[in-house]
């Protein structure tokens, strides 16, 4: 290859990452839902997941295949990055309107996630970067609990940046709720949230 034929496609190389920056939209996904692009499950991440729940809670969709109880679809973390985002196809493998989700690289030779929460009802790849890699977000809530995290990249998998974790508190009427953040040196700072009104959002200090 020359010297040439290298500058060239380095700098398609640098124009790509340039347009994927700035036209990454956030993309938002129900876990209630299905897939709006789906794709097809492969095998060995079909076997992951069902390993990782378990026979017990496998059986509690009676006779469906392993086959038809997991579904995907193809989010993009990077320019040159795609990933498996996958979730339960049926209610049955959920608690309430949470389900577990799992993130796997696509053509990698291990199959093994990058990210998984055990559930949420909201995920989102989030159209802001950290390491090279557009953050996650989840989130999930009832009538007397809710959690929302952000996740950034960190070598080889997502890593917890972001947390609050709240419960409703009858007797004051509000939302009591713990907030972890990472600062910029990798720190995990905890705060106490007292009393948030419903409509109030907590303030997201997130490298």
């Amino acid at each position: 290859m020359t010297t040439k034929t290298m500058t060239v496609l380095r700098s398609i190389l640098i124009l790509s990452s340039w347009l994927f920056a700035t036209m990454a939209m956030a993309e938002e996904f129900n876990a209630k839902e299905a897939f709006r692009a789906p794709v097809p499950v492969p095998g060995p991440i079909i076997a992951y997941v069902s390993n990782e729940l378990g026979g017990n809670q496998l059986a509690a969709c009676h006779e469906i295949k392993a086959l038809d109880l997991f579904e995907a679809q193809l989010v993009s973390l990077n320019a040159s990055t795609k990933a498996y985002l996958v979730k339960p196809a049926r209610m049955c493998l959920c608690g309430g309107d949470e389900c577990p989700l799992w993130l796997f690289k696509a053509k990698s030779k291990v199959t093994k996630p990058i990210w998984h929460t055990n559930g949420a009802s909201m995920v989102e790849v989030m159209d802001k970067k950290l390491n090279g890699y557009l953050k996650l977000k989840e989130s999930g809530s009832a009538a007397a609990n809710g959690h929302e995290a952000m996740y950034g990249w960190d070598r080889n998998s997502y890593t917890e940046i972001y947390a609050n974790v709240w419960t409703w508190d009858a007797e004051k009427n509000c939302r009591v709720g713990k907030e972890t953040t990472q600062l910029m040196d990798g720190t995990m700072v905890h705060h106490t949230k007292k009393c948030i009104q419903d409509g109030e959002k907590p303030a997201l200090t997130t490298p």
